[in-house]
């Protein structure tokens, strides 16, 4: 069911619930697409923080038939639009919400070649880490080298991207390719293993 449209005078009280990065980064990518589809391109937490924006008013669920279960997509509605536009004016917007993720010139130029969906996923996940010390990153996040600094990180099934974390604990994104060209790489430089 859709969400009621609210007065102006919730706005603030619905913004001061969007308490984090992530959540923050959701809605914004629901708004600006219009629409997410449930499936394989959207991880669980992800998911969560849908259903988190749904309890809010601030998303809209989708379901084929009956309303249970999973949604099959979520839609933007105008009290997330309103919210957006209300944050987007409070002094700390920036220092809060921006991303503090570093990125490289080489991942930066490699970004822009993706789509903006694309582009959300790889930022979404990889500033995910920098909540949590390397030793519980997920299996989709690989050690290279020795000195595990340098990671393999699984962004969807034919997208790679490549961390750094910094001596600051920081995690610079340092490249992105797709799934076969590091496959080709790989054969090219007789590493002989290839990437799921």
């Amino acid at each position: 069911m859709p969400a009621d449209l609210v007065p102006n005078a919730t706005i603030p009280e619905l913004a001061a619930r969007i308490d984090s990065r992530e959540i923050f980064r959701v809605l914004k990518r629901l708004q600006r697409t219009k629409f997410l589809r449930s499936g394989p391109d959207i991880d669980p937490k992800t998911t969560n923080l849908l259903h988190r924006l749904s309890d809010i008013g601030l998303a809209d669920p989708g379901y084929d038939g009956q309303v249970r279960g999973l949604p099959f997509i979520w839609l933007a509605n105008s009290n997330g639009d309103r919210v957006l536009k209300y944050i987007a004016e409070l002094p700390f917007y920036a220092e809060r919400f921006e991303s503090t993720l570093r990125v490289n010139s080489r991942a930066s130029t490699a970004l822009g070649t993706l789509s903006e969906f694309e582009q959300e996923a790889i930022l979404a996940k990889a500033e995910s880490l920098q909540s949590c010390a390397p030793a519980s990153w997920s299996p989709e996040v690989v050690p290279l080298g020795l000195d595990k600094r340098v990671y393999l990180l699984q962004i969807a099934l034919d997208l790679r991207a490549f961390i750094r974390v910094l001596e600051s604990g920081e995690i610079e994104l340092v490249d992105i390719m797709r799934a076969d060209t590091l496959n080709q790489f790989l054969e090219q430089v007789g590493a002989g293993s290839k990437v799921g």
